[in-house]
């Protein structure tokens, strides 16, 4: 499908921003005078829009089981792994970052272990949704978490580091990825916001 892709700084809540996202939150999308701005919804419309197109896997598998596993994994994602990551960006003391990695890699581990053994992706040779909601989380580990907390490289060989090669690797995941100097401007700009807001 087209598509135009717009970076933005959510925390200036710009106009085009406001008008696909009321709550003025990130990620958003307009199509026409419809628009939506949270990410599982956005990305089952767009699966959903996309549907008949020829040779295309489906993201969401079709057997009632595996959507309702990816499902399960991508609740995982959003309710375990990404208040992980917020909670390790947030940290700001050694002990809290050391905890917070420690969480996040649990949480991860729980993910890597519930994949398909041979990969690359969660459901194996294919991207599913699972992957697609996991990506940018992954992308930030080493381009936000490694310079600023420490974060380590997987070892190489494992399972979690074929993941990560894989994602990294994906065209169309490539084709959405920032460079690694908006993601470190981010976390600046993360850190600033709640800094303005009195938080420590």
């Amino acid at each position: 499908m087209e598509y135009q892709y717009c970076e933005t700084d959510p925390f200036k809540r710009p106009t085009h921003l406001l008008e696909a996202n009321p709550r003025g939150m990130v990620p958003a999308i307009r199509e026409g005078d419809w628009a939506s701005g949270e990410s599982a919804v956005i990305l089952e419309y767009l699966e959903d829009r996309d549907r008949d197109a020829t040779h295309k896997v489906p993201l969401l598998p079709t057997d009632p089981r595996l959507k309702a596993n990816c499902r399960l994994w991508i609740d995982h994602i959003n309710a375990k792994i990404v208040p992980s990551y917020f909670n390790l960006l947030r940290a700001t003391d050694r002990t809290n970052q050391s905890e917070g990695i420690d969480r996040l890699q649990i949480e991860i581990r729980a993910l890597v272990q519930a994949a398909d053994e041979r990969g690359p992706y969660f459901l194996g040779a294919d991207v599913c949704l699972v992957d697609i909601h996991f990506a940018p989380f992954v992308l930030r580990l080493p381009r936000m978490l490694s310079q600023h907390r420490h974060w380590s490289d997987p070892i190489p060989g494992t399972r979690w580091h074929m993941w990560i090669e894989a994602l990294e690797r994906n065209p169309h995941i490539m084709a959405t990825t920032s460079s690694s100097e908006l993601y470190l401007e981010t976390f600046d700009l993360f850190m600033n916001s709640r800094l303005a807001n009195g938080e420590s």
